[in-house]
């Protein structure tokens, strides 16, 4: 049944793509961009899956750049480099996590050659480079396993927020895209340490010239960590990478030289895109960076320059100028094409002549079509992660000793800092504060071995070691082992949760 839904909705979605009309079929974002030497590098994600005929013009403030438009590029077809900076979170949690890591860059470094660079780069109560732009596989892999996991205590945003820092002090290679990827079990720091998560997810927002990712491990987090547009995954370390690098493949490049290099600092854009004669999608950019000259070894470019208002010429005053006109071989003057647009028009100019009832038809289209797809992928989704979980707990229960029963923990109140992975009972399992016992919480008041669950002729049975808390079980307090039932709530203190038997926590 499930298997014809999606089908069902297949078709649908073939069909509404043969209804929309030619010319009104793109859609999409800007992911990226920055202004480098004397050229613009922008990267998007288009629906379209044959970008022919598809062109882009440039507006950079409030100056529409004149000349031909120039065509958008399959980022793979495109032959620009990517740069992929691993942000590793160094605290005592992690060694739980960390051949999931290990996998996770051995996934995305697997398919990547020379046009590829990779940093690593550390978090605890400080950042640290470890290896700077490295183009060999073996050399990150190695760096990677001598990661000692020591700090006991981790500030996540100033993490992000150095990191950042780092790259817009770095020499990129032309048209090289910085993909910075965040690793971390997501175990938050005080919230009175600076800089706070609003100050760095508005410096993501910022900074186009940086993608944003995250694969979160463990209890972290999800909602603090979306912070951008880019992949954010959890769970499986292979499927991530994965995700990241369909991500990747699907953009499409173009590279612009504009009439002139706008001034140092930051700057807006606007894309442009046509079909033919129609114009049929714009997208912006706000921040965007004029990094310095390109080095004249070939090996990248200086840092970001000062940051000065946007859109304004290298003097300060008004827009960019519009290219001087030249002379040709007889001795007249030629003035610059401009495709019949006037110096300056904006958007309002350029769409005036589409009608409304136009417009009015491709969002009605436009809406259905995305309503669809939108149930689409959330089927797909689930059907998806539901073989992932029946598959992964098959897996596991490979691996556990004979006898063992499988767990799986649902906290209904208070803060879980990490079970044992995967998580079961053989002999004995201790619940309280103790870092190297199988379920740890963040509870003051709780004991270093609060409880203890064992296995007796096969049956569960749970025990409270004399805590100044106690131990209860679906309210009422145990002061002798009681054998515990799938779905039962323990309560210790203020913290409560469940464990079912049979599942366990991946």
């Amino acid at each position: 049944m499930k298997r014809r839904i999606c089908l069902i909705l297949a078709a649908l979605l073939l069909v509404m793509a043969f209804c929309l009309p030619a010319g009104a079929a793109t859609t999409g974002t800007a992911e990226a961009g920055f202004v480098q030497g004397e050229e613009v590098f922008a990267w998007f994600r288009l629906a379209d899956d044959d970008p022919s005929g598809l062109s882009v013009q440039v507006q950079i403030g409030d100056v529409l750049q004149n000349g031909k438009e120039v065509g958008v590029t399959p980022y793979k077809e495109s032959g620009l480099p990517v740069h992929y900076y691993i942000l590793l979170d160094r605290s005592t949690s992690m060694p739980w996590y960390r051949d999931q890591v290990e996998d996770f860059v051995d996934t995305l470094l697997d398919d990547t050659g020379m046009n590829t660079r990779t940093t690593i780069a550390t978090f605890g109560d400080a950042f640290e480079v470890e290896l700077s732009a490295a183009v060999d596989k073996d050399a990150v892999m190695k760096k990677l396993r001598s990661i000692q996991y020591d700090e006991e205590r981790t500030n996540l945003y100033k993490g992000i927020d150095d990191a950042l820092q780092d790259i817009s002090l770095f020499r990129r290679n032309r048209g090289e895209l910085i993909q910075l990827i965040l690793i971390t079990d997501g175990i938050p720091v005080e919230q009175s340490e600076l800089p706070t998560p609003q100050d760095v997810a508005e410096r993501i927002a910022s900074s186009p010239e940086v993608v944003f990712h995250s694969f979160m491990l463990g209890q972290a987090d999800d909602a603090a960590l979306y912070m951008s547009s880019g992949v954010h995954s959890r769970g499986d370390s292979e499927q991530a990478a994965k995700a990241i690098l369909t991500y990747t493949e699907s953009l499409y490049a173009a590279v612009f030289k504009p009439a002139q290099v706008p001034a140092a600092g930051r700057t807006e854009m606007q894309f442009i895109f046509k079909h033919g004669m129609e114009y049929s999608l714009t997208c912006q950019l706000a921040g965007v960076p004029v990094l310095g000259e390109t080095d004249s070894s070939g090996g990248g470019t200086v840092s970001l320059l000062p940051d000065v208002p946007g859109g304004t010429s290298s003097q300060g005053e008004g827009p960019v100028s519009e290219p001087p006109a030249s002379e040709s071989e007889d001795g007249t003057v030629t003035e610059p094409e401009s495709d019949g647009e006037t110096p300056g028009a904006g958007l309002a100019e350029i769409f005036r002549g589409i009608g409304t009832d136009t417009w009015v038809l491709i969002g009605v289209i436009g809406g259905v079509v995305l309503v669809l797809i939108v149930v689409l992928v959330v089927v797909l989704m689930l059907l998806s992660r539901r073989k992932k979980r029946r598959g992964a707990a098959k897996r596991t229960n490979r691996t556990l000793p004979p006898g063992a029963v499988p767990l799986r923990i649902e906290v209904l109140d208070g803060h879980c800092l990490r079970v044992r992975c995967p998580l079961y009972v053989a002999d004995d399992l201790f619940i309280g504060t103790d870092p190297n016992g199988g379920i740890v919480w963040d509870a003051p008041e709780m004991a270093a071995q609060n409880t203890r669950l064992f296995l007796q002729d096969g049956v569960l049975y749970i025990e409270d070691l004399h805590s100044p808390q106690g131990t209860a079980l679906d309210g009422m307090r145990i002061f002798a082992p009681n054998r515990l039932y799938s779905g039962e709530v323990i309560s210790i203190g203020t913290v409560q949760f469940r464990l079912y038997f049979g599942e366990t926590n991946q």
